[in-house]
């Protein structure tokens, strides 16, 4: 779906978004779509995993919020400009439910976890381990001051993004 997310960052109802490409997977073609995609910067890195990945391209961002377009996803067209006006509001870290698409063309809603006391969501969300809802990756924005001092933990190969969440619901 790498070309259906770059194309709905194109439809978004808001204008102002800086789009990268952190390269590793080490694929051919994957510089050429992204030159040829306008708005689009393309950053390589050698292959060290997604979460070195996420982190070179929360460096790489000069913009006050971010979020992350994984291959595999692409967004809804209120979604940036939705969750920016959620985010003026005083939040640090916002996300919605999600629509999973799978290759039989089916569509399957997951609603995202609520949150019923804020001061103890980081505790809610570990425990269940997202059986209550979910966080996708997709759906997350942050500002750039609450990822200032947080990064991606680089030696976990999975479940990088539950990790973040858990210690940025903490805060």
């Amino acid at each position: 779906y790498l070309i259906e997310g770059l194309k709905s960052l194109t439809t978004q109802t808001y204008d102002n978004i800086e789009a990268i490409i952190v390269d590793s997977s080490d694929v051919d073609w994957l510089q050429s779509l992204a030159n040829n995609s306008p708005g689009v910067e393309y950053v390589y890195q050698d292959p060290c995993g997604l979460s070195a990945a996420r982190n070179r391209a929360i460096e790489e961002a000069s913009g006050g919020y971010i979020t992350f377009l994984d291959a595999d996803d692409y967004y809804a067209d209120t979604k940036i400009k939705s969750q920016v006006n959620a985010l003026q509001d005083a939040f640090d870290i916002v996300y919605s439910d999600v629509y999973d698409v799978h290759p039989d063309g089916s569509v399957q809603y997951r609603t995202a976890m609520p949150v019923n006391n804020p001061d103890e969501h980081h505790t809610f969300f570990f425990r269940r381990d997202g059986i209550a809802g979910n966080v996708q990756i997709s759906s997350v924005m942050v500002t750039r001051d609450c990822l200032r001092d947080r990064r991606f933990c680089e030696p976990l190969a999975s479940r990088e993004d539950f990790h973040m969440w858990t210690r940025l619901f903490l805060d």
